[in-house]
């Protein structure tokens, strides 16, 4: 018999890939969540995720940053992401850009001193029926030059 979920659990799994065949820096963040029936979140037509502050100051000056996420959106659903830059690690950005899946973050150029600066992602998830939702499959940040 299967054991039974106590509590909700959040996992993450994080995949940085680098190779002498393909030199593009690829970063995958995977975001796992467990529940039981009963500690299933109720029903919200819109949920907001949280991901960061990412401390850019290891990438100054700045590479051609890529943002690309897939999700799976059925009608009545909407899926949206957003960047933030920050100069500190413990307040959230005053200012969201929307981000277009396969471009570049908004508000970074290449070339950009990152030097005590921080990305924020905010992922927003919608829906106007109760029987869909809008699910992201992964979302990730490459480097390309």
């Amino acid at each position: 018999m299967a054991e039974k979920i106590v509590f909700e659990n959040r996992y993450y799994k994080i995949e940085i890939k680098l190779t002498q065949e393909n030199p593009q820096n690829v970063v995958d963040i995977y975001q796992i969540d467990f529940f039981t029936k009963d500690q299933m979140p109720e029903y919200n037509e819109s949920r907001v995720e949280l991901n960061g502050p990412i401390d850019l100051t290891p990438y100054s000056p700045a590479p051609n940053f890529i943002i690309s996420w897939s999700a799976i959106v059925p009608n009545k659903t909407t899926y949206k992401v957003f960047t933030g830059i920050t100069s500190s690690k413990d307040s959230e950005p005053s200012i969201w850009n929307e981000a277009t899946n396969g471009q570049s973050i908004p508000g970074i150029f290449k070339n950009d001193i990152l030097t005590g600066k921080y990305l924020w992602i905010k992922e927003v998830f919608s829906t106007t029926d109760r029987t869909v939702t809008p699910i992201r499959e992964w979302i990730n940040i490459e480097i390309k030059d």
